[in-house]
């Protein structure tokens, strides 16, 4: 492509370009070529040769070069205005990721380049009237504002900006203009779903838990968040659903006047226990942990709930002798 051996090997994005046709690869390199030669103010543009090596460069030490040819391509946009992807000087690159090469997916990784860039310096990423389906907008953009980012997830602003001030979610701040925008590639937060949201103590005692135990098995894991965003106060009801669920899947439940055996311990009381060997929060928690990892049994439930659940005292006793429950 007009470089060196030594130099067409750094960091070209040669999976991307491979999957290109001859086609949109000629456009690709036409239209590089050509901004570069524009951008170090010459105006020989139908020297085929000269546009060749200049998309070359552009193309090598992806995307850096290609970052420095937008950052002399803009220079001249006033500090305090958005940079439009659409107009101006670099509306030949946006059109071209955004309508010539086909299929869309074949440009994501044009795409991705320009909306890093954009978001970088105050501009806009492919969201732009009519182009907005043809820009591939099945794939997600890596960098949104913080309001669309609050109306995905079902929050606030508000609290998406208090996380973003406190680093817990990843943003970056534009060179030109007040503006804020959240890498979405480095945020795992999952979507807020459609129902109620529970405060702990709700959540608990629908489950039949302590608060305190079912504060430390959040953290954990044990407790899966899949229906609410993590920086969202409370449990989501579909999450308490499934948990409750985990812990009957367990058993299968009794008939729920059939007496207690009597070697047998009801988790009611190992939950509701503030005297003797259950009290402690640890020792509930850790009964949990071993009930979930199935190291103990669950013989019977009496009553459908997960406090019916039965235990076997001997069971029970064995954890205390592996030291994961202090009876």
């Amino acid at each position: 492509m007009g470089l060196s051996a030594r130099a067409s090997c750094i960091r070209l994005p040669p999976r991307e370009l491979h999957a290109l046709t001859l086609r949109c690869l000629v456009q690709l390199i036409n239209t590089l070529g050509k901004c570069q030669v524009e951008a170090q103010n010459e105006t020989n543009l139908a020297d085929s040769q000269r546009i060749v090596h200049s998309a070359a460069k552009v193309l090598a030490d992806w995307p850096d070069n290609f970052f420095r040819l937008l950052e002399r391509l803009t220079e001249n946009i006033p500090s305090n205005s958005y940079m439009q992807l659409a107009q101006g000087p670099v509306s030949g690159i946006y059109y071209l990721a955004a309508m010539c090469i086909q299929p869309t997916e074949h440009a994501q990784f044009l795409r991705n380049a320009l909306s890093h860039f954009s978001a970088i310096h105050g501009g806009r990423t492919f969201k732009h009237g009519d182009s907005k389906q043809r820009a591939g907008s099945e794939h997600p953009r890596r960098f949104i504002s913080i309001a669309e980012f609050a109306q995905q997830h079902g929050i606030t602003p508000q609290t998406v900006a208090r996380y973003v001030k406190t680093g817990q979610i990843p943003s970056i701040h534009a060179k030109r203009g007040n503006f804020q925008a959240i890498d979405c590639s480095r945020v795992l937060l999952h979507r807020k779903s459609p129902g109620k949201i529970y405060g702990l103590e709700i959540a608990a005692k629908l489950i039949g838990i302590p608060i305190r135990v079912l504060r430390a098995l959040k953290p954990s894991g044990e407790f899966e968040v899949r229906h609410l965003p993590h920086i969202m106060p409370g449990l989501h009801e579909l999450d308490v659903q499934s948990f409750i669920e985990k812990l009957m899947n367990l058993a299968n439940p009794q008939k729920s006047n059939q007496s207690i055996p009597q070697e047998t311990v009801c988790f009611n009381l190992i939950a509701s226990s503030h005297y003797g060997p259950y009290s402690r929060i640890d020792v509930k928690t850790n009964i949990i942990h071993r009930l979930l990892s199935k190291h103990l049994p669950v013989i019977g439930c009496i009553d459908g709930t997960v406090g019916g659940l039965l235990l076997s005292k001997h069971d029970l006793q064995n954890c205390t002798r592996d030291g994961l429950a202090l009876l």
